[in-house]
């Protein structure tokens, strides 16, 4: 057994399994990519890493889990023929799948975390690939030999092909009784969530991601979904005003943190800046190993590395831009998506008064994955006692799915043209802000 401190949680024990995975080329590689970003040009704390976000999940997975099974009703759901038929090598096979798939999910990450998803290239079907797809590849190719040759897996036979598919979703006869577990990596309430929002707001030094995750997670539970026996996992009543507490820290991290105006800048131009570097060394699709060993080569620090370069060079206004911290000023803001068609009127006029303009909409951004009306509030009648989460909470009701805030960004100089002549005053007022600065 080996042990890894990390803030937070402190020591964290670890399987001889599990050091070798943290141990892989890929899994090292989450040292050099940041969790946030961009965001240490604004709270300068912000330099932690997927590294140690992964571990936290995996812990914060596995207390859960383990939370789960103590449960008395949940030991007669897992153990009996008409729930999911669990002998003792079976739970702690799922036990370890959990750990493994929740240590694993982030290894296909881009340099600097989502500020970039838009790069990645498109699939047959045009659609473009994740990083999930990434994440998924580098476990069948880098993990097979320390998975399928490992001692301690002996018993448990997982291969990397099935931590894959359980962290893709891909129901298979095998996995089938393990995959209700997936919600506590992937899902509305998961400890994927649940760690980020509290890492981050310890490194930043700010309040708004705090919740309590002991109550949430003494409260999980596994529920018979529906008459057909399907499972999953949902909330005791009394878990339910912690749920609000994380649905909020979520709602205030996204304002104030991940949608930030300078961060938000800055991830523009870095994705510019990596539309123009991937022309000239595109990135292969996820589908052989030539591509993926390209790909792990890709991290903070060789990114960096060119940013520093072009800059230098003098012929790229996006890697300037992000070396300098030189940003534009917000002209004009909604948070309001009933006001978007301010966001045009005030695009049109700018446009008219030959102001040249960098426009964001948060609502476009890949990372607000959520949708509350999936957490389900169990009651004491089985299934039928089951209420999604917004037919009884207010708070749960109330704050939307999506964060929506559209942003203007001009030159300085642009920005006391436009407030000296007073082009936009009317359709700042119509909103109800102020101009930002």
């Amino acid at each position: 057994m080996k042990e890894i401190r990390i803030p937070l949680y402190g020591m964290v024990q670890l399987t001889d399994l599990e050091w070798e995975i943290i141990n892989s080329k890929p899994f090292q590689r989450l040292r050099r990519i940041k969790q946030l970003a961009f965001s240490d040009y604004i709270y300068p704390g912000a330099v932690h890493t997927r590294f140690e976000h992964s571990i936290g999940v995996m812990h914060l997975a596995t207390q859960a889990f383990d939370c789960i099974c103590s449960k008395r009703e949940v030991r007669d759901l897992l153990q009996s023929k008409s729930g999911l038929a669990y002998n003792e090598n079976t739970r702690e096979r799922a036990r370890q799948m959990v750990r493994i798939s929740a240590l694993t999910h982030d290894l296909g990450h881009l340099p600097f975390s989502h500020a970039a998803e838009g790069i990645l290239p498109k699939q047959d079907n045009e659609k473009p690939y994740k990083h999930e797809a990434y994440s998924h590849a580098l476990i069948k190719y880098y993990l097979k030999d320390i998975l399928e040759n490992h001692r301690e897996n002996q018993d448990f036979i997982i291969t990397s092909e099935e931590i894959a598919q359980f962290l893709s979703g891909n129901v298979t006869k095998r996995l089938a009784p393990i995959m209700p577990w997936r919600a506590l990596i992937d899902g509305e309430l998961d400890c994927d969530r649940m760690d980020y929002l509290r890492r981050d707001s310890h490194h930043l030094g700010v309040q708004y991601g705090v919740f309590d995750v002991d109550r949430i997670i003494s409260t999980l539970t596994l529920i018979q979904q529906n008459a057909a026996g399907d499972v999953t996992i949902g909330v005791e009543e009394g878990g339910l005003l912690a749920i609000e507490s994380l649905i909020l820290a979520r709602y205030y991290m996204f304002h104030q943190v991940y949608f930030h105006k300078v961060r938000r800048y800055l991830d523009l131009q870095y994705a510019e800046f990596m539309r123009s570097l991937t022309r000239k060394n595109p990135i292969a699709p996820p589908t052989d190993e030539t591509a993926l060993d390209s790909y792990i080569q890709r991290d903070d620090w060789t990114i960096q590395a060119h940013i520093k370069e072009e800059t230098k060079l003098g012929k790229n206004i996006p890697a300037e831009r992000i070396a300098k911290r030189q940003c534009e000023k917000v002209v004009f803001e909604v948070i309001d998506p009933k006001h978007s068609d301010k966001l045009k009127e005030a695009e049109k006029i700018l446009k008219g008064h030959e102001i040249d303009f960098l426009m964001d909409k948060s609502d476009d951004t890949y990372v607000q994955k959520f949708n509350k009306s999936n957490i389900l509030i169990s009651g004491e009648t089985g299934f039928e006692g089951l209420r999604p989460i917004t037919r009884c909470s207010q708070v749960a009701m109330k704050v939307p799915d999506k964060i929506f805030i559209g942003r203007l960004y001009v030159a300085s100089e642009d920005r006391e043209r436009v407030r000296k002549e007073g082009w936009l005053k009317d359709l700042q007022a119509n909103e109800g802000g102020e101009e930002h600065e």
